[in-house]
């Protein structure tokens, strides 16, 4: 019989799934058909929960206190973030990778920030942020043309990005409200080197080498001290999660330019910041590892004041965007470790003639509409009824055995290219055709 003081209060899993709770007590009747712990709240139920098994979605949510620290103390569980390969050999689509989510998203209040940590655990949870290199069997012979072609494929995305504002690993909502100043000056100088021409070539390319210098220099000396080198992988608090992300790919611009242009001077001061990448590249991922709330930074720095983070905060429409915030600089910072590793590696390889030391690679979104989405509730949608195919960059290539090439985004396409190989990815799209044939 159910109790009167829970008669209008569903039980929390019942009401994370929006199932229809009978609030029998001590366990409603649908909690103990499935076999799962059966729990009432005290006042405002848990909104934010990872569904398919609502037992370890209990397990995510009560792993970290509600007004936790602002770092990952330890890792969060989450069924969500690894291969399923039994899945995957019975046939199932993206549901061969991660199991499906049920959202049930309030509009957030300030006060609910803090459980963003715990709604984010399925694309944000320690574990996801894990760097997995290839195997030798995952390592495909070299093939040079493919190679100039998939850098020139990443090349044009970096014109997309000039042009359109967005591009497969840099979304249209990252730098829409904050644009940190060093990355503005590389997007002027990017527009400049992509319009140069024959007369003014060596003027662009002398300010393309001082400014990557100047970068270099003003970005690394706040971690510079007389005990620390250069290339000291600690963490500085004056940089937040967007800022590193910024860092990297004025960077990452300059690296493009300098190693694949030709000039000679470019790819010069470009080698020597190889090295320069890479810490800043391990330093974005440690400080995103230790932090709870990765979409504030896209409207305030979080290393400002509380009080005028909580002020900037309250005057958007951040409350309402908070988690599809965090999956974008997620996404985005992923995205971005995938691009830097595998230029860097193709670099390496064409230069020495052999295959390159890869950095590895990093979970990300194969579903397409999902980075594509033009909104919060557009993107909770999706998620909410589709698989979103959260899959690390090593098992990418089993997704052409499962699913259409319409059903993947062009992200994944460009991946799954370089790791499987041409032939493979003809056959792919070809298979697509033969099934569409009358």
């Amino acid at each position: 019989m159910a109790s009167g003081g829970l008669e209008s209060k569903a039980c929390r899993t019942c009401a994370a799934a929006k199932r229809k709770c009978d609030k029998q007590v001590p366990a409603c009747t649908r909690c103990q058909k499935r076999g799962v712990d059966c729990r009432y709240p005290a006042s405002k139920p848990t909104s934010f929960v990872l569904c398919d098994d609502e037992e370890d979605a209990e397990d995510v949510v009560s792993s970290r206190p509600c007004q936790p620290p602002l770092s990952f103390s330890t890792p969060l569980p989450s069924a969500a973030c690894s291969l399923d390969l039994q899945a995957l050999q019975s046939g199932s689509r993206f549901d061969a990778f991660i199991p499906g989510l049920e959202f049930a998203l309030p509009d957030l209040g300030l006060e609910s920030l803090l459980n963003i940590s715990q709604a984010s655990a399925w694309f944000a949870s320690m574990d996801t942020w894990e760097v997995r290199s290839p195997t030798p069997d995952q390592i495909l012979p070299v093939n040079m043309i493919d190679l100039k072609a998939h850098t020139a494929t990443i090349f044009g995305w970096f014109s997309q990005w000039l042009e359109e504002g967005n591009c497969p690993f840099i979304h249209s909502e990252l730098y829409r409200s904050r644009f940190p100043k060093f990355l503005q000056e590389v997007y002027a100088i990017l527009s400049s080197y992509i319009h140069r021409t024959p007369s003014n070539e060596r003027i662009v390319f002398r300010i393309v080498e001082e400014n990557a210098l100047t970068l270099v220099r003003e970005q690394s000396s706040i971690y510079q001290s007389s005990a620390q080198p250069l290339l000291d992988e600690k963490v500085h608090p004056s940089l937040d999660a967007l800022e590193h992300l910024a860092r990297v790919h004025a960077l990452l611009i300059h690296q493009m330019i300098g190693l694949y242009d030709g000039d000679i001077r470019l790819r010069h001061v470009a080698e020597q910041h190889i090295p320069v990448l890479q810490s800043w590249m391990q330093q974005m991922l440690l400080y995103t590892q230790q932090t709870f709330f990765l979409g504030a930074s896209l409207v305030v720095p979080s290393h400002m004041p509380e009080a005028v983070i909580g002020h900037a905060l309250a005057g958007t429409l951040l409350p309402q965007n908070a988690l599809w915030h965090t999956w974008i600089l997620a996404e985005s910072i992923r995205r971005t470790w995938i691009v830097a590793s595998g230029l860097e590696a193709a670099y390496l390889t064409v230069k020495e003639g052999c295959i390159g030391t890869c950095r590895g690679g990093m979970m990300f979104t194969t579903r397409k509409g999902v980075w594509e989405a033009k909104s919060a509730a557009e993107w909770e949608k999706i998620c909410s009824e589709v698989n979103v195919g959260l899959v690390q960059m090593a098992d990418v290539s089993k997704i052409m055995a499962r699913v259409p090439p319409d059903e993947v985004n062009d992200f994944a396409k460009t991946v799954i290219g370089i790791t499987s190989g041409k032939e493979s990815m003809r056959v792919w799209l070809a298979s697509k055709q033969a099934l569409e044939a009358p």
